[in-house]
């Protein structure tokens, strides 16, 4: 399977305002919540370290902590949302029957034409996987963030996190 991600994920407005979970929290852990599911579904999980999390979100340690019983450790490495996992691989499942079922309508027909012609965005992208170029919305082990304090690109989400505080007291 590709690790080609979604731009966006569903959210339930029903299920958010009346999960116990959520309910549960205070104002401001309610948003560190949604902003570490955002990164989480980028990225794919969110870094183990409180204070990796805090540098990059900008949470304090005390938020942050209320936040992560809703994150679960992985293999003390990282940790995800078990519910924001559930969707990721529903999304994939439907991805890859809808990749299979476009296959099968994309083949041959007994005239020796194509059933359906590369859009230009398609060509486009096409290319740039012949490029070795990752396209938009591509999952890779390491994503690159720019600071919007100095513009710099920086490589990783703790790389980053660590790059923040640089900034912190610098007035920069």
């Amino acid at each position: 399977m590709s690790d080609e991600i979604r731009a966006w994920f569903p959210f339930y407005p029903a299920d958010w305002l009346l999960s116990p979970t959520v309910r549960g929290m205070s104002l401001e852990a309610r948003g560190l919540y949604l902003e570490l599911l955002c990164w989480q579904w980028r990225d794919g999980s969110i870094p183990q370290d409180v204070s990796a999390i805090c540098a990059v979100t900008g949470g304090s340690p005390e938020v942050a902590s209320e936040c992560l019983r809703a994150f679960p450790s992985v293999n003390g490495r990282c940790r995800k949302n078990k519910r924001l996992e559930g969707i990721r691989e529903e999304q994939k499942s439907k991805r890859a029957k809808r990749v299979a079922a476009g296959r099968l309508g994309g083949l041959k027909s007994k005239q020796g034409a194509s059933n359906a012609e590369a859009s230009p965005n398609q060509q486009k992208e096409s290319e740039r996987k012949k490029e070795g170029v990752p396209s938009a919305g591509t999952n890779t082990a390491q994503v690159t963030y720019q600071c919007e304090v100095c513009k710099q690109d920086v490589v990783g989400f703790v790389a980053f996190a660590k790059h923040q505080d640089t900034h912190r007291g610098t007035g920069v």
